[in-house]
This record gives structure tokens, C-alpha cells and sequence, in this order.
């Protein structure tokens, strides 16, 4: 199996929710590495133990699998994805369902009418795919 990564479950905690998946692909020689996360939305935690799931072994094995998962409040699966993004909890990245709150006015940005360039708004918000950019060299 992949490489396990470990997460404080804090006790019995809640059910997992979703399963993050990491994979890191294109490993060849001089090649960027380009990493994606899987995330599979109301995908119980023993879902793998009660089908035959070859395909969503493979991404297990090859990639980087996180057998635990709590998740922060509230557990929607937007709020969660851009905590994981950027390491921040909703009362700072300010993404909750699927909508952003612009902290300056109080509006609220909502990602399937507003596009994900809103997620990039507030540049003390750093989601991870933007990291790259600022240490591009030139």
C-alpha cells in the first residue's frame, strides 16, 4: 500500500467523511513533479473493505493514502478542500458551504456563479496551487 500518513483521529471523533487521496505523478527526469489531490465526496471510511475496488487501490498504492481524516468544522466538502489548501481553518480562509465571504465588505462569493478566481481574492489567503508561482524563477 501507498505511504501512510498519520492524523490524530482525537479519540473516537466522527466518521470519516471523505477520503483525501494525494498522488504525486510525472516523475521523470528534469520534469516537474505535478502533485493532485483525488477527493471522493460521501466516500465512507470502509468503503474500500466492502467492494472489489481495483482501480481505488492502485491510487492507494502508488500514491499517498491518508487512512484518517478529521475534518474541520463545519464538514462540508468545500470548507474542508480549501483548508486543505491553503492550512487554514474557515474562520480565517472564510469558505463555508460553497461560498467565500469577502471579510472587507461582507459579500458573499459563491464558487459554481463567481468562478474559482475568487478563491485567490484575498492575497493573505494563499491556496497551495498558488505557492508555485511566487517562486518561479525568472
Amino acid at each position: 500500500m501507498g505511504k501512510s500518513v498519520g492524523v490524530r483521529s482525537g479519540g473516537q471523533g466522527p466518521k470519516v467523511l471523505s477520503l483525501f487521496v494525494l498522488l504525486a505523478v510525472g516523475r521523470r527526469a528534469g520534469a516537474q513533479d505535478l502533485v493532485m489531490m483525488v477527493s471522493f465526496d460521501g466516500f465512507r471510511h470502509d468503503y474500500f473493505s466492502v467492494a472489489d475496488t481495483p482501480n481505488f487501490d492502485t491510487l492507494r498504492e502508488d500514491g499517498v493514502y491518508v487512512p484518517k481524516m478529521k475534518p474541520i468544522f463545519t464538514t462540508l466538502t468545500f470548507t474542508n478542500h480549501h483548508a486543505i489548501a491553503t492550512g487554514l481553518y474557515a474562520e480565517t480562509h472564510m469558505a463555508i458551504a460553497n461560498a467565500l465571504i469577502d471579510p472587507e465588505t461582507g459579500e458573499y462569493h459563491y464558487l459554481f456563479e463567481d468562478g474559482d478566481g475568487v478563491l485567490t481574492k484575498d492575497p493573505r489567503i494563499i491556496p497551495i496551487w498558488v505557492v508555485p508561482c511566487h517562486f518561479r524563477e525568472v
